[in-house]
C-alpha cells in the first residue's frame, strides 16, 4: 500500500467510526424521548384510572347514605304535607 492509500484508508475508517458514533448517539436520544413519551402516557392513564377508582368508591359509599337521606326526606315531606292539609 502506498502512503496515499494508507491515508485514505485511515480517513475512511475514522469517518466510518464517527458516523457510527453519531448514529448511536441519535438512537440513544430517540430512545430517551420515546421513553419520556411513554412515561407521560402512563402517568395520564394512571391518573385517569385513579380518578375512576375514586369515583367508584365514593359512589359505593354515597349510595346507602343517599338512600337513607332520601327516605328521611320523603318521610319528613309527607309529614309536612299531611300537617299542612290538616291545618286550617
Amino acid at each position: 500500500m502506498s502512503k496515499r492509500s494508507k491515508k485514505y484508508f485511515w480517513a475512511g475508517t475514522a469517518l466510518f467510526i464517527i458516523v457510527n458514533m453519531y448514529s448511536v448517539r441519535e438512537l440513544i436520544a430517540v430512545e430517551l424521548l420515546f421513553g419520556l413519551f411513554m412515561t407521560v402516557l402512563f402517568a395520564i392513564g394512571f391518573a385517569i384510572y385513579m380518578v375512576q377508582q375514586a369515583g367508584e368508591l365514593s359512589m359505593a359509599w354515597a349510595k346507602p347514605v343517599v338512600r337513607a337521606l332520601a327516605q328521611t326526606v320523603r318521610g319528613s315531606w309527607s309529614e309536612s304535607q299531611n300537617s299542612a292539609e290538616t291545618t286550617p
